[in-house]
């Protein structure tokens, strides 16, 4: 019978490991995660590997394509990808990567300022990692850090930063989680308290975050990050032989004009465009939700303090992220 909300018991355990093992094993993420997903779909199904197979194309992989809030979020990174691709062209990324490294000095501090600059993008995690890993590319390749440990310093500060931030596209998709779960068990309470009263306890965001800060001002490495490490400081091979970067060469080797100046505004302007669009998309967006809803105390609320912290809060909490991301975002491009 096709419930979702049956429980599994153990074996719920069975799809995650097949994803981290096969992930391990290939050094292949989207087979990797297409396997734990048909044998999910094969759990669900009684065990018939064909039915399995049909849902995981046609309900799991479509479905989710189909979903709004999915296709918001590729739509989003398709105009990312576009813009951070104009910073780089246009010399803006050079140019702050040049700028940071009168600053940074040494590869500490170019870590460092990988982090703090990962703390400054903290609207949106995917955001956060295109920019980022775009932007202070250059810095850390000038001072020989590989590009492991780049991905990790950006990766390991995108999500925890998106997770804890007042505002934020994750925090928006979570109250919503957490306003459906509330309503499912019959609970009157404020999301966006709720979510703000849960931050201390949010040990993964708030130790990942110090941990990377640590490992930056210290420089201490171990296992095969300390492996790459050696390999970029000693030889400059910035990439493990053999290895197959995700990042589009079109991006990572693009030559920018010799005639063209090196001007910081042309990456800073665009990215706090960003970032100021995509707050007032939220609002914009969660204030219509709210107007269009049947909260009669709110709606005078709004109508009489719009921008109240109490009303924000629900707001925010209304809004619709994905769409708010796709459309403001393209209005800042």
């Amino acid at each position: 019978m096709d419930n979702l909300l049956d429980h599994y018991g153990i074996w719920s355990l069975i799809p995650p490991l097949v994803a981290i093992i096969l992930a391990f094993k290939t050094k292949q993420v989207l087979p990797s995660l297409f396997a734990a997903i048909l044998v999910g779909a094969t759990i669900i199904y009684n065990g018939n590997v064909f039915l399995g197979f049909s849902k995981t194309i046609e309900r799991y992989i479509a479905g989710s394509i189909a979903s709004e809030w999915n296709a918001g979020i590729i739509v989003f990174d398709i105009g990312l990808g576009g813009m951070i691709g104009i910073v780089a062209k246009s010399g803006g990324a050079k140019a702050i990567a040049e700028w940071l490294g009168r600053k940074a000095k040494s590869a500490k501090r170019a870590m460092v300022a990988t982090w703090a600059m990962g703390l400054a993008i903290f609207f949106d995690d995917y955001s956060n990692t295109l920019l980022v890993g775009t932007t202070m590319r250059p810095l850390t390749d000038k001072r020989r850090i590989s590009r492991e440990k780049l991905s990790f310093l950006t990766d390991a500060t995108a999500a925890p930063v998106a997770s804890m931030a007042l505002i934020s596209t994750w925090i928006a998709y979570e109250l919503g989680l957490l306003k459906d779960a509330f309503a499912s068990i019959g609970l009157e309470a404020n999301a966006y308290s709720m979510f703000i009263k849960s931050i201390p306890f949010r040990f993964y965001s708030l130790i990942m975050l110090g941990f990377v800060f640590m490992i930056a001002i210290t420089g201490k490495d171990y296992g095969p990050m300390l492996k790459a490490e050696r390999r970029a400081r000693k030889t400059g091979k910035l990439v493990a032989d053999g290895s197959m970067p995700l990042a589009s060469k079109e991006l990572t080797e693009m030559e920018i004009k010799e005639d063209i100046p090196l001007r910081a505004y042309n990456a800073i302007i665009p990215v706090l465009t960003v970032i100021t669009m995509v707050i007032i998309g939220l609002y914009i967006n969660g204030r219509s939700a709210v107007l269009a809803g049947d909260n009669v105390e709110l709606i005078k609320a709004l109508k009489e303090n719009p921008f109240s912290i109490d009303v924000l809060r629900q707001v925010i909490g209304n809004a619709n992220a994905a769409v708010a991301m796709m459309w403001h975002h393209f209005l800042a491009q």
